[in-house]
């Protein structure tokens, strides 16, 4: 596990107040879930990752709304290099390109 870094860390700070206690990462979604879910800690998620433990009851949102703006992250989508010919790699980034053009 890491200590979050900027610009993440200091919203987080600015939120909650400087406890280093209460920040780390874990880089896996799996065992975040599962920290999550076997009560470790409490945690941001994506809502994709934990919809369907939110629906079965296992978790429950903590309605929070930010004091400040929560900062963008920047994310990539990948893909293996060999596979850049595939068709499904193929039809998916035609059709991420057809979506950035319209934005």
């Amino acid at each position: 596990m890491a200590i979050w870094r900027h610009p993440f860390a200091e919203w987080f700070e600015e939120e909650i107040g400087n406890h280093d206690f209460m920040r780390f990462r874990v880089d896996h979604t799996g065992i975040a879930l599962k920290m999550l879910i076997e009560n470790k800690f409490i945690g941001f998620m994506l809502n994709s990752i934990v919809e369907d433990s939110i629906n079965n009851g296992s978790l429950k949102v903590i309605e929070y709304e930010s004091l400040s703006r929560i900062p963008t992250r920047t994310i990539y989508l990948t893909y293996l290099k060999k596979n850049k010919n595939a068709k499904q790699i193929e039809s998916l980034l035609k059709f991420l390109k057809s979506k950035n053009l319209e934005g």
